[in-house]
């Protein structure tokens, strides 16, 4: 994102020369091609930095694990935001996504004082009803855990599982 002005730069350069019929397009084409890959490859992935507070931790210092959760989830919401799928205008619409499954492996629990960042992305989907997200938790540059959870999309009206929409999946 912090190079988001030099793309737009580079970009707008690109498409001036291909409205000027320059003689060899070819650069301006795998530029503005790369541009845009670029930009869609990070907006599919986000980095969440947590500051936890002091209820987050054990008696020992460690993050508890409804903590470890937490940040996950948050991140979850973020990146989802950052995809247009906010989660306050998707339950005005009375449609809510639903966790359903959590996998998570805890290689060491982060402790007090550490800088505590969440990486998450969207798995290619390939079910219906099902999508499923990957996280990355690091503690202070370490990787603290790693995880998948499983989402459904509920309609709040019938109680009944929605299908996944083309243009979410297509974000």
């Amino acid at each position: 994102i912090s190079f988001a002005p030099l793309w737009l730069s580079v970009l707008f350069i690109d498409l001036k020369s291909c409205f000027e019929n320059t003689d060899n397009l070819w650069n301006e084409k795998i530029s503005m091609g790369c541009i845009i890959i670029f930009a869609i490859i990070c907006i599919m992935f986000v980095d969440f930095n947590y500051q936890p507070i002091i209820e987050d931790f054990n008696k020992n210092g460690t993050l508890k694990l409804e903590a470890i959760l937490k940040v996950l989830e948050n991140s979850g919401n973020v990146h989802s935001d950052t995809a247009g799928d906010n989660n306050l205008v998707r339950s005005q619409n009375r449609i809510a996504w639903v966790l359903t499954d959590w996998k998570i492996q805890i290689k060491e629990y982060p402790v007090y004082n550490d800088k505590i960042v969440a990486k998450t992305w969207s798995q290619k989907v390939t079910q219906v009803f099902n999508v499923f997200r990957d996280f990355e938790l690091y503690a202070s540059g370490r990787i603290a855990a790693i995880g998948t959870t499983r989402w459904v999309a509920l309609d709040l009206e019938t109680s009944r599982l929605c299908k996944i929409e083309p243009s979410l999946i297509e974000r």
